[in-house]
């Protein structure tokens, strides 16, 4: 099986996403694709700081002044890596760049920095295609809300 949707910010059809209209922070811009965390009860990008959840991913790119953002709260999501993440691996928010993941060290990380798990990238991990390590600047699908 193949799947459909690939792009930052697109969530795979038919996995019982959580898809909500949220408060967004006007302090700053989000690109579609960022990993969020909140700040004031409002969410923003995730800063490139160890940051405990909760998380969501943003559904749609927002300019700084506007105030509602479509986020993803769980299910499976397409996001960027920030370094070498092995497949099924747990992931956390990245620590030098904002709004991106990294491989978690579980249980040296605390699980409320937890964001999910890497599954592969775009149509691996089907039963005919194995999934493969992901590298920095990949785009990765993360089944987020699913922590070890």
């Amino acid at each position: 099986m193949s799947v459909s949707a690939n792009f930052l910010g697109s969530p795979e059809p038919g996995q019982g996403s959580v898809i909500v209209q949220a408060s967004k922070g006007t302090s700053a811009g989000i690109t579609k694709g960022d990993l969020l965390t909140l700040s004031s009860n409002k969410w923003v990008t995730a800063p490139a700081a160890a940051t405990a959840g909760p998380y969501a991913v943003a559904l749609e790119t927002k300019a700084t002044a506007d105030t509602t953002i479509k986020v993803l709260l769980k299910g499976i999501v397409y996001v960027t890596a920030d370094g070498v993440i092995n497949p099924n691996s747990p992931i956390k928010n990245a620590t030098a760049t904002a709004g991106q993941v990294i491989a978690a060290a579980v249980p040296t990380d605390s699980y409320s920095h937890i964001v999910g798990i890497y599954l592969a990238h775009e149509n691996e991990g089907d039963g005919k295609t194995e999934a493969t390590s992901a590298a920095d600047g990949d785009v990765i699908r993360v089944l987020v809300g699913g922590a070890p």
